[in-house]
């Protein structure tokens, strides 16, 4: 079962064509991304004071597959796959139900000490795996 977020274009998410400016759409995959870890108590303020660890974008890539425009409601639908240190997220916005972007983003857990990759936690692994099922 994929996780899902809500997120309305605002004027301020465009450009002067009226249309989602290009950064936006990466923007709410993120705010996506960091909701879902926020609700799975891994948000990176809490992997970071509890472990001092990061996870840091290493990849993001973006299709727009329609034009998205002031006033759309977007529902963006998050997949992941648990590499050794990296998250792969696949994120689809839909518009009534129709595609209008396909997005991944890649994550890989760090230590803040040092900057090397890290495992990615067994919690943060059940936490996902219990959450999108």
């Amino acid at each position: 079962m994929a996780y899902e977020f809500d997120w309305k274009l605002r004027a301020a998410d465009t450009d002067f064509s009226r249309r989602v400016y290009t950064p936006a759409v990466l923007d709410y995959t993120v705010r996506a991304i960091n909701q879902l870890m926020e609700d799975i108590d891994h948000s990176a303020y809490q992997i970071h004071e509890r472990e001092g660890l990061l996870y840091p974008i290493a990849h993001a890539e973006i299709d727009y597959l329609e034009a998205i425009e002031v006033g759309d409601l977007v529902t963006i639908s998050l997949s992941h796959a648990v590499g050794g240190s990296s998250i792969t997220f696949e994120a689809v916005g839909r518009r009534d139900g129709v595609e209008v972007f396909e997005a991944e983003v890649v994550v890989v857990f760090v230590d803040d000490s040092d900057g090397r990759s890290v495992p990615v936690p067994d919690a943060v692994r059940t936490r996902l795996d219990e959450r999108m099922a």
